[in-house]
């Protein structure tokens, strides 16, 4: 009989996580889904972007963008008009 895992326990189960997992995490933490506005549109690019590394299997370059997105964030860049700083 097959057995059924409990991805959140297997998650707390691990310390780290995977290097996706963790940006995922901070990504959450930067940009945070309980927000009514709209996001602006190159932050929908990115994540559009980050969506097809990952569709593609490059999950390196996944990260690479999310780390992207969130140090772009951090900085306040999303309370731009809709353009990224340089």
């Amino acid at each position: 009989m097959a057995r059924v895992i409990d991805l959140g326990a297997w998650r707390e189960g691990r310390a780290d996580g995977t290097p996706l997992e963790r940006a995922v995490a901070r990504l959450g933490r930067a940009l945070p889904m309980e927000r009514r506005e709209r996001v602006p549109a190159w932050v929908a690019t990115e994540l559009l972007a980050i969506h097809g590394c990952l569709s593609l299997g490059s999950e390196e370059e996944a990260v690479r963008r999310i780390e992207g997105l969130i140090e772009r964030l951090e900085r306040g860049e999303h309370l731009a008009a809709g353009r990224p700083g340089p």
